[in-house]
């Protein structure tokens, strides 16, 4: 074999790369020498006096620094041993050192601190007189990419920028870019004009990463260099994030116009344009409907007994109708058992409702998100919904401390069979970098392998910057393979933390909360729990942490604990006087149950389709026209029919008690 062609075009490829941005890829120095020196086919690499013929030290050098470099052009990934032609064993060199090479992940961009490395050739003498020339790897380093001992620095700069970008690119949403550019177009941002040319071409580099063909980390390592790679850090740029965040409009605004305007300034005008305001109230003065607008929290009183599947005694001489008087008369059915039996929402209303006295639900803590709000007009005159009454519902949705909300506020999935989720930093006392790990049958799945069969880490934060931070692995399919699925958290970098995490895992609707207190050290490894799964499905659970199942107040009920039911209905949109519009939710009314947040009293997607142009107006009216608390709310914990779930119930009715557990 003839080296010199190898190593020339080996040197070609590096030149020809080296006129764009260089990435290092987290090659092992040694590693990477050895999988090189391996490559050769048995008989391609002799010894030659004590060490093999490729085997020398100019060599090694050039492969340690420069081996492991990649280009990103359009989301593809090349090395410098792509598309070798040397018509011998070089080839497969080349491409055992290409496959090697693309297994590794980028880690930063490159800069030399040398001018060159390897040597084109040296010679040897011999102790006869003779001399051999040997070929070496080599390469000159071009003058943008020699920084000397500026190395570091510039490279720690421009990988940040990277990781900017990327970040905004997984977090920011359009809606958010679009409306941040409508404020400012119409004058609705203090200042906002100086920031139009940022938002502008932030804007650009976004619709580029729609059509790109790679994720999120390349696209941020491809475009390190844009004017917007740091857009994220900028102040418009925090606004373009709070709303993404869902930040409520009006706070988001205040925030970011706290940041540039004195402190004096007080805003002049309403977020949404006059020709908005004026088109919806012309509107709503034609279909009547502004009455209608104002909302309340519907009481007991406010109920017809014709909509409400199941009602208390006492609640039921509270409600509308003449149905509520001959509620007490309904035949008893002695109950066959007293075991707690398993049956569906339609068959527990159809065949178990109608002779129940009494019931009790067993509120826990995984229902918090199901708790919920019935709503009603302050004047009922008219309605503005697509349903024939004017009643609305509101779930639960100012809880800050919930991981799963912040799971998804982040982007990631929480609907699937399993999911572990790690918290940390939520009192900004732990800036450290924690990755969350799952050691499964299959391999690991952790921030370097971001899916293993059907488990994907789809949040991974490595910074959390002074805000809460979550990291996500979640099982998207209904199968999970047998045997253990152990789930650790990893300190990857210890930053001074005073404090631990929480965790969460939730498997078949059931959550496991768990809690380590202490601050990790650096490359620490927590075992949280481990999940095994037996041949026919069956999971156990091994919990290595403390699982947390403590009682806790939510909307005035304690959790863990039964909590008497006034009546059972379904969502407005489904009452009896009405053409059934949209998803069914089935509607558990709790003594005693109340939120102290205000409430929105309607969204959107419950608004007739005459008011679908002024969608914009609407939001802001919503958002402004909150519904106060107060000491009468119609409120519990509701059900989709479209979202897998259940609830352990008690029902009394005139001989015995018996529990059942409802599936949704």
């Amino acid at each position: 074999m003839n080296f010199k062609p190898f190593a020339q075009q080996v040197k070609d490829n590096f030149d020809s790369m080296s006129t764009k941005p260089l990435y290092r890829t987290n090659v092992g120095l040694d590693e990477i020498k050895d999988i090189y020196l391996a490559s050769f086919p048995v008989g391609t690499n002799p010894i030659y006096i004590t060490n093999t013929q490729h085997d020398c030290t100019c060599c090694k050098s050039f492969i340690r620094n420069v081996g492991g470099l990649v280009n990103i052009v359009n989301g593809q990934i090349i090395t410098i041993w792509d598309n070798i032609t040397t018509g011998d064993a070089y080839e497969q060199v080349a491409q055992t050192m290409r496959d090697y090479v693309l297994s590794k992940p980028i880690t930063s961009v490159f800069y030399a601190s040398e001018k060159k490395y390897g040597q084109y050739q040296t010679t040897q003498s011999l102790p006869d007189g003779s001399t051999i020339n040997w070929n070496h790897f080599n390469c000159e380093i071009p003058n943008h990419l020699f920084k000397g001992d500026s190395v570091g620095e510039l490279a720690g700069q421009h990988t940040t920028s990277a990781s900017m970008l990327t970040e905004s690119l997984s977090k920011f949403t359009t809606d958010a870019i679009v409306t941040v550019s409508n404020l400012i177009s119409d004058n609705l941002l203090y200042r906002g004009e100086e920031h139009k040319s940022a938002v502008d071409n932030f804007a650009k580099l976004w619709n580029a990463f729609k059509d790109y063909p790679a994720d999120a980390k390349l696209f941020g390592l491809e475009n390190f260099s844009n004017s917007s790679a740091r857009f994220k850090n900028t102040v418009i740029g925090t606004l373009v994030e709070d709303i993404s965040n869902d930040v409520d409009i009006e706070a988001a605004v205040k925030s970011f116009e706290s940041k540039v305007a004195p402190a004096n300034y007080k805003r002049s005008k309403s977020l949404i344009t006059q020709g908005m305001i004026d088109s919806a109230m012309k509107t709503i003065n034609e279909l009547g409907i502004e009455p209608a607008l104002e909302r309340r929290h519907a009481t007991i009183h406010d109920m017809n007994i014709n909509d409400v599947l199941w009602a208390d005694r006492s609640a039921s001489v509270k409600m509308q109708g003449v149905a509520a008087l001959l509620s007490t008369s309904v035949a008893k059915k002695k109950p066959a058992t007293d075991n707690v039996t398993e049956v569906s929402i339609e068959s527990f209303l159809t065949d178990l409702v109608p002779t129940a006295e009494s019931i009790e639900v067993l509120v826990e803590n995984r229902h918090q998100s199901n708790f919920m709000n019935i709503l009603a007009p302050v004047n009922p005159s008219a309605s503005i919904m697509k349903w024939n009454n004017n009643f609305t519902w509101s779930y639960n949705g100012n809880v800050t401390d919930s991981m799963k909300e912040l799971v998804k506020s982040f982007g990631g999935k929480v609907e699937g069979r399993m999911r572990f989720s790690i918290m940390w930093n939520d009192q900004n006392d732990n800036p450290d970098d924690l990755d969350a790990h799952c050691h499964t049958p299959s391999g690991e799945v952790y921030f370097n392998n971001d899916r293993v069969g059907n488990l994907h880490l789809d949040v991974d934060i490595r910074t959390p910057d002074g805000k809460v931070a979550v990291e996500n692995i979640i099982h998207n399919f209904n199968s999970i393979k047998p045997g253990t699925y152990r789930y650790c958290v990893h300190n990857y970098a210890s930053r001074g933390a005073t404090s631990g995490f929480k965790a969460e895992l939730e498997i078949d609707g059931n959550v496991f909360e768990y809690t380590y207190p202490k601050p990790l050290g650096q490359s620490e490894y927590i075992q949280v729990v481990t999940v095994n799964v037996d041949f026919n499905g069956k999971v156990s659970f091994d919990h290595h942490l403390t699982n947390e199942q403590s009682s806790k107040s939510i909307y005035n009920i304690s959790t863990n604990q039964f909590t008497k039911v006034n009546s059972i209905m379904l969502s407005p949109n489904h009452w009896c006087s009405t053409v059934p519009t949209g998803n069914k939710h089935f509607m558990f009314i709790l003594d005693g149950c109340q939120t102290k947040d205000t409430v929105r009293g309607f969204y959107n997607e419950f608004l007739s389709n005459d008011l679908t142009p002024h969608r914009k107006v609407f939001e802001v009216l919503a958002s402004k026209m909150q519904v106060q608390p107060d000491t009468e709310q119609l409120a519990g914990i509701a059900f989709s029919s479209t979202v897998p779930n259940d609830l352990v119930v008690k029902l009394t009715d005139s001989s015995s008690t018996r529990m059942y557990k409802i599936k949704f």
